[in-house]
């Protein structure tokens, strides 16, 4: 009936953990370069873009090192380097702009931007790589949030979130060594406050017909 109205209401619940990894890079295994998940995510998609200019890039930052888990650290790290800047992702739409060329071309990236980042310069080096999109439920401060996870053999996906690591620099009470902890927890750990709804952000949503 025209001007009635109709709340839905759902319920759900999940087990929250925290990720922590140690990793020896002696351990990592080879890529199987033929495996359908290992090209899905090194592949180049709409947002995370492989190309000449970000491979460049990549290689310029982790210069002689060749271990793919020491390579995503290096990576890591550089992308924390850059702090966090609100994003035009309208504009970046509209202009049909990939948020990690963006990033790339400007040094400016938010949570989204900066993990699709992090991500393509892995997989331009050929190092599995996404996107998480989903919710960070810290209790009260409940929102969206983006990060990253990347793939070693013999370790499976490490999570990281460069975006959240930039946080030690808005502490005023903590010293260079706390805040180079705090960054370095997020590096291959994460907290567990964490709701994952896609792993895939060039997925395109197409309603079903």
């Amino acid at each position: 009936v025209k001007g009635d109205s109709l709340t839905v209401t759902a319920r759900f619940h999940f087990t929250q953990y925290e990720v922590r990894h140690i990793v020896d890079p002696a351990k990592v295994g080879n890529y199987n370069a033929e495996d359908p998940e290992y090209k899905k995510y090194t592949a180049s998609g709409r947002n995370i873009v492989v190309s000449p200019a970000m491979k460049a890039k990549a290689l310029e930052i982790v210069g002689n090192e060749t271990n793919p888990y020491l390579q995503a650290e290096k990576l890591y790290w550089y992308v924390v380097s850059h702090p966090y800047s609100n994003v035009p992702h309208v504009r970046l739409s509209a202009t049909n702009t990939p948020e990690s060329v963006y990033m790339h071309e400007t040094g400016f990236g938010d949570c989204g931007t900066q993990s699709m980042y992090f991500a393509a310069l892995c997989r331009s080096l050929g190092i599995p790589a996404r996107a998480i999109g989903g919710y960070q439920l810290v209790p009260g401060y409940e929102g969206p949030h983006f990060w990253s996870e990347y793939y070693l053999p013999g370790y499976g996906w490490i999570p990281n979130d460069v975006t959240i690591a930039e946080g030690a620099e808005w502490s005023y009470e903590a010293s260079d060594d706390d805040r180079h902890q705090y960054k370095d927890f997020y590096a291959r750990n994460l907290d567990p406050y964490r709701y994952i709804i896609q792993k895939d952000v060039d997925v395109p949503l197409t309603p079903f017909s």
